[in-house]
């Protein structure tokens, strides 16, 4: 736990795959191994197809750490470059590839690109401030409400383990070896850390500096425009190096260590309340009608009216019925997407269903109240408008659920 917390653990709520340090781990080990040279050539690739079926923040995390690794692998081999090309060809071809399969390229660049890049920037006081999750220390001021996105409190007991850690440092007279080892990760960490930073550089709510970006360099910097989760290799950096210089350089590596994780356990008891679930809970979908069930035998298609971005208060039932009964759907949350496009997609097929045109194999669910007054006025004369826990649903007239021995009368209205 002392090693392994990472720094957003505690916002989760739409953010489940941000959760995979697991491959910003894996990256600092295979730089490592690298440094050893053990490292299997096509790990790398791997890596990288990995964290962009993930997230393609962590794509953007690995580039840095990679060329660390190739820096230790130039040391090492000679006539280097053919291999160097080499690698990055094959990289840039299976993200390319993986990128092309996932759909990236159906994205201009104003879909990907975020105008609040510095907004959810890390906060200099980002490694000693806590927010709430801390038993000892007091949450810090932030400059912006999100810089919450560059969370990233140490912990007393990494504090601790990080001060004794420095402290050997200074002490000791340190091989040239371990410093041609180290400045590859000062040089990555501190492009992250500006990045992170961004061009509006804040200490607590102090503005220490603020400059305008070039338009295309902002439009480029704002397709990651949670910029403060760009410090998240920082903190994994800071943690490793407390916990290996201290095993290997002191000579009571097992009192400091328990005594950090003891400190580290009591410090952080707020965030473990947080997560703390009692008993336990079972989803219960609000889509509790038979009619669904038949619905879905008949069906192929949902289509979600309107397609504006706040269906999403009303998309997860929904969007867990289109999957369990592979149904596709016209909406989806994306962190990235042509919402301009899909909404223009339901205004266009709204026309069609008030010209008298249907699809029948597609359940049209208008969730706003107006759009729902809208349809009963409209569709009424040449759609099945029906009623079901809450939802209105038009089914074309040639819908098969209507020749099944399923009775629609208790939902449903005929023109």
């Amino acid at each position: 736990m002392l090693v392994l917390s990472p720094p957003m653990m505690f916002r989760m709520f739409m953010h489940n795959s941000l959760s995979a340090h697991w491959i910003l781990l894996f990256a600092i080990w295979f730089i490592v191994l690298e440094y050893r040279h053990k490292l299997w050539r096509g790990a790398w690739i791997l890596l990288f197809a990995a964290s962009l079926l993930v997230h393609p923040y962590l794509v953007a995390m690995l580039v840095p750490l990679w060329a660390i690794s190739l820096y230790f692998q130039s040391m090492h081999e000679k006539k280097i470059w053919p291999k160097v090309v080499v690698d990055i060809l094959a990289v840039s071809g299976v993200l390319l590839l993986v990128g092309y399969s996932i759909g990236i390229f159906s994205l201009k660049i104003n879909h990907l690109a975020q105008s609040s890049y510095g907004f959810y920037s890390w906060n200099m006081n980002g490694f000693l401030n806590p927010l709430y999750t801390s038993a000892f220390l007091k949450e810090m001021l932030t400059g912006t409400s999100g810089q919450y996105e560059g969370y990233s409190y140490l912990g007393l007991g990494n504090l601790l383990i990080l001060i004794a850690a420095f402290y050997l440092l200074v002490q000791k007279d340190v091989p040239r070896r371990q410093l041609s080892f180290i400045l590859p990760f000062l040089i990555a960490a501190s492009l992250f850390v500006l990045f992170s930073l961004t061009n509006q550089g804040l200490l607590g709510n102090r503005l220490l500096w603020d400059f305008k970006l070039p338009q295309f360099i902002s439009d480029l910097f704002g397709m990651f425009q949670g910029s403060g989760r760009f410090i998240w290799p920082v903190f994994y950096f800071l943690v490793l190096f407390g916990l290996i210089y201290i095993i290997r350089n002191d000579r009571l590596p097992t009192l400091i260590l328990a005594l950090g994780l003891i400190i580290q356990l009591a410090d952080m008891q707020p965030l473990i309340e947080i997560k703390r679930i009692e008993g336990t809970a079972e989803y219960q979908t609000p889509m509790q009608s038979e009619f669904w069930s038949q619905a879905a035998q008949s069906n192929r298609h949902l289509f979600l009216l309107p397609a504006w971005d706040d269906v999403i208060s009303i998309y997860q039932p929904i969007a867990l019925y289109a999957q369990q009964n592979q149904l596709t759907i016209n909406w989806s949350f994306f962190a990235r997407g042509d919402y301009v496009s899909i909404a223009t997609l339901g205004r266009q097929v709204w026309q069609e269903l008030q010209a008298g045109q249907s699809d029948p194999q597609t359940m049209y669910i208008f969730w706003h109240p107006e759009w729902v007054e809208n349809a009963q006025e409209n569709l009424a004369g040449n759609m099945l408008l029906c009623t079901v826990d809450g939802y209105t649903i038009a089914l074309s007239v040639e819908n098969p659920i209507t020749r099944t021995n399923f009775d629609l009368n208790p939902y449903c209205t005929f023109p």
